[in-house]
């Protein structure tokens, strides 16, 4: 079911959704970088509230999403997990292929925390993370850090191709350049 639909009409029902990350200051918010989607009721709330003293309207800071996660949860809409029944992300911090490589740093026998700050598990903790074809839902919404040539490589593989070898991270840079690396299907 879309995400939408679960959480009822977008006119009427206030939701505010996105990837969710927990950071070092105990801030829960929606990332800022692959997007977040926020319904017509929200979007009206905040507008409302904008000025109001919970949501810092003279803070001046780089981290809009998360003075907007807590300027919504302060008006009592909160974070919505998005992830599907099986729980893989749909929002997503980094291109495709960073996503399917990606491994947490080995740790030190007995530590809770990783040998070198990990930024990106650490914000995951709370939640934690899938890896390899497991870290993605099927139906996601947004991918971050993706370039311009790579997108063009995936719209062609999503729209136009089936896919006809595994690919990997190397693989779409590799033809992001030239054509999609599909196999033409009438």
């Amino acid at each position: 079911a879309s995400l939408a639909y679960t959480h009822g009409s977008p006119r009427t029902t206030p939701y505010f959704v996105g990837r969710r990350f927990k950071d070092l200051w105990h801030n829960h918010f929606n990332t800022g970088g692959p997007g977040y989607t926020m319904s017509q009721a929200t979007l009206r709330k905040l507008l409302h509230n904008i000025e109001a003293d919970q949501c810092s309207p003279n803070l001046k800071t780089p981290k809009e999403d998360v003075t907007i996660s807590q300027c919504l949860t302060s008006l009592g809409v909160h974070l919505t997990d998005t992830r599907d029944a099986k729980g893989r992300e749909r929002y997503h911090h980094f291109d495709p292929g960073w996503m399917m490589d990606y491994t947490p740093r080995k740790r030190d026998v007995g530590s809770q925390i990783p040998q070198e700050s990990d930024w990106y598990e650490l914000y995951n903790r709370e939640w934690g993370m899938l890896f390899g074809a497991d870290c993605c839902a099927p139906d996601s919404v947004s991918f971050h850090y993706v370039p311009a040539g790579a997108i063009r490589h995936m719209h062609a593989l999503l729209h136009q191709c089936q896919i006809n070898e595994a690919f990997s991270r190397s693989t779409i840079e590799a033809n992001a350049q030239t054509q999609p690396y599909c196999r033409w299907e009438p």
